[in-house]
């Protein structure tokens, strides 16, 4: 079948590394292609990771280490690099043969399934051998290549799906999860704002110029290249392509699936979740009983604020909101979208207990019109038809500018593109020219940067964008005048002071604090994670200033003489966002205090301010209080959780129980 395809479409080259294939990524970060050659970098269990192989992969590393971090590779670092790159690659060896070990295998019909099923190799939906071949011709990788990684891959998520799909969650491991991520906690802080002690410092010109001489290097250009470059985008040729409003009708029909939105039914309900000690039939019992008082006449509304186990909806008579196919659970959805409007129905078994269901609105599904979708469908029809154009003038791009290497001019004659130009462009990249510059960075920059006057290969900034470059001029880094720095350095010099101040104040308001804390000292408490749940941020923490600012306790007044302010005792969440998140980290991190103690500790904030943190009790969240909907939410949530680290940890295993050998020097650097 494999032959079959390349029979019907050529000889294929690969540009697309599927989805399917990021499994190996994900674990570990490797390109999987196998390279012969005479030298090894390991063997494990006895086959050889070829050396060639694995220079590749640290090379790959290594670039993508320089455009994260932009700093010079000492050779510790690069040694790290390369034993971090090499144990990822015995890892991937060591899974890939329990793979083969354990039976996996991919047929050829399930290879090709992959392929022809891939969006990017579609146009319209269906499989293009046109857009296929296109993207594929941007790489380069043989048909023989592609196939294998793609067998590899889905073995690989099989044998990832058969320890993945065996965890569970115990009720005991979602109550203490609810508990912790729920938890608040009440504390106080005073903050010293490095901003506040701006105003008592002073820098004279004679210390900016002694900073400036006692840092030569710290004030320098950057890097930079004056650059020329010819670029191709599908959306620029798109936007040529004459689309008629016939042909707009006509798609409109093949995609009016889309354009209509389905039906939604609002529902309340009561649940009837099984109490400790009482048997599944007790509850079963118990639900039908409420199902005969409400058919009896009794209110539906009142019975579940009084009887329903779902806090999220009891206050609310039970009401679920609009509901729509495919939100809930089946069984319950099955029974909804067969009710009569206003009928009542149960009981209904869900993972959660059992339901009475009560339909009480519909909201029918609406259909956009051709005209509302106009502009949509010509934008889409226009980027289907120019796939092909683009991929072709892609690769005729690229093949130009090898075969005129030390000319754009004639590139862009050739193509009717125009040479553009950048007077400096900085090793830190332009985005204002290139939204994603690290490709172009690492070849004008890179290990083997681009001689001047040569054009580069094709460089792929997304699936629809392409440019070639080629440097006309290099600026090394050199100093910057004084007069252009000298404000900078005055500022600089002016917050380290005003951090300094900052210390000290908060360190002699730590001193000035009374040994034993109480209640009437640190002030009244409030809730700030209430007052997230109807201002935004800046709204509650300007409150909270405000709270603040108007504090009249005795931490507040010491603080105050201190140069900080105090935010007197508030309850938090950790995802709180109205105190500042040092803050919420380090409350978060102390241990609970005893009954009527507190306990303190010292804060360093990003920005240089000081705060001291108070915490006075931790209150654990409460599983109760979870909405039927959140509960389901979690609880999935906590199965990928465990999932995750139960295939962590087999990975793990089979790497430590793999017999590896590493051939010496293979670590140093070369």
């Amino acid at each position: 079948m494999l032959q079959a395809i390349r029979d019907g479409f050529g000889r294929w080259v690969v540009a697309v590394i599927l989805g399917l294939i990021a499994v190996s990524f994900i674990f570990w970060g490797v390109d999987p292609f196998n390279l012969v050659g005479p030298n090894f970098a390991a063997k494990v269990n006895g086959e050889e990771i070829p050396l060639e192989e694995f220079e590749r992969n640290y090379q790959a590393e290594q670039t993508q280490f320089l455009n994260l971090y932009r700093i010079e590779l000492d050779e510790d670092i690069r040694r790290e690099l390369r034993a971090q790159v090499l144990e990822r690659m015995i890892g991937q060896r060591a899974l890939e043969q329990r793979v083969r070990e354990r039976g996996y295998r991919a047929s050829d019909a399930r290879v090709v399934e992959q392929i022809m099923s891939n969006s990017l190799f579609q146009v319209g939906g269906q499989f293009s051998p046109d857009a296929y071949r296109g993207q594929l011709a941007l790489q380069g990788f043989s048909p023989a290549s592609f196939e294998e990684l793609q067998r590899r891959a889905l073995e690989l998520r099989d044998l990832q799906n058969g320890v993945m799909l065996s965890s569970f969650v115990t009720p005991a491991e979602y109550r203490r999860y609810v508990e912790l991520a729920n938890q608040r906690r009440e504390i106080a802080y005073a903050l010293f704002s490095v901003d506040a002690f701006l105003d008592r410092v002073e820098v004279g010109d004679d210390e900016v110029a002694a900073h400036y001489e006692a840092h030569p290097d710290a004030y320098m250009t950057e890097e930079a290249v004056e650059l020329e470059y010819v670029e191709l985008r599908r959306s620029d040729i798109a936007e040529q392509i004459e689309v008629s409003e016939d042909e707009l009708r006509a798609y409109y029909e093949q995609q009016r699936e889309r354009f209509r939105s389905p039906e939604e039914r609002r529902a309340s309900h009561i649940l009837i979740a099984p109490e400790s000690g009482e048997s599944d039939d007790d509850a079963r019992a118990r639900a039908e009983e409420l199902l005969a008082r409400i058919r009896d006449g009794e209110d539906f509304a009142a019975l579940a604020a009084e009887h329903s186990d779902d806090p999220g909806s009891a206050a609310s008579g039970g009401d679920l909101g609009w509901i729509g196919r495919g939100s809930l659970d089946p069984a319950f959805e099955e029974t909804l979208y067969s009710l009569e409007l206003g009928e009542v129905a149960g009981p209904v078994r869900t993972d959660f207990g059992w339901h009475i269901i009560r339909f009480d609105e519909v909201r029918e599904g609406e259909e956009r019109t051709f005209e509302e979708v106009r502009d949509e469908l010509l934008t889409e029809l226009r980027n289907e038809r120019a796939d092909d154009i683009y991929f072709e003038r892609a690769n005729r791009l690229g093949d130009l500018a090898f075969d005129e290497y030390d000319s754009l001019e004639r590139v862009a004659e050739q193509l009717g593109l125009a040479v553009k130009r950048i007077e400096r462009f900085p090793r830190s990249g332009d985005r204002s020219a290139f939204p994603n510059s690290a490709p172009v960075v690492d070849v004008v920059f890179g290990f083997e940067p681009l001689d001047i006057g040569i054009n580069s290969e094709l460089i792929e900034l997304s699936d629809e964008h392409v440019v070639v470059v080629r440097v006309v001029d290099r600026f090394e880094p050199e100093r910057r005048p004084l007069e252009e720095v000298a404000d900078e350095i005055r500022e600089t010099l002016e917050r380290e002071r005003a951090e300094q101040l900052a210390d000290e104040a908060a360190a002699a308001f730590a001193a000035a604090l009374p040994e034993t804390l109480t209640a009437e000292f640190l002030g009244a408490s409030t809730d700030a994670s209430d007052s997230s749940a109807t201002h935004d941020a800046d709204a509650a923490a300007e409150e909270a200033d405000g709270d603040a600012q108007s504090d009249d306790s005795p931490a507040a007044r010491l603080a105050a003489e201190h140069g900080g302010m105090w935010h007197g005792p508030v309850k938090i969440l950790r995802s709180d966002a109205n105190v500042p998140s040092e803050i919420v980290a380090a409350a978060f991190g102390l241990s609970a205090p005893a009954e009527g103690e507190y306990v303190r500790r010292d804060v360093k904030m990003a920005a240089g301010d000081r705060a001291l943190v108070v915490l006075a009790k931790v209150e654990p969240g409460n599983p109760d209080e979870v909405t039927l909907d959140r509960r389901s939410a979690v609880q999935q949530q906590l199965l990928r959780a465990n999932a995750n680290g139960e295939l962590g940890g087999y990975v793990t295993a089979v790497r430590q129980q793999a017999d590896v050998s590493v051939p010496p020097n293979v670590l140093d650097s070369y």
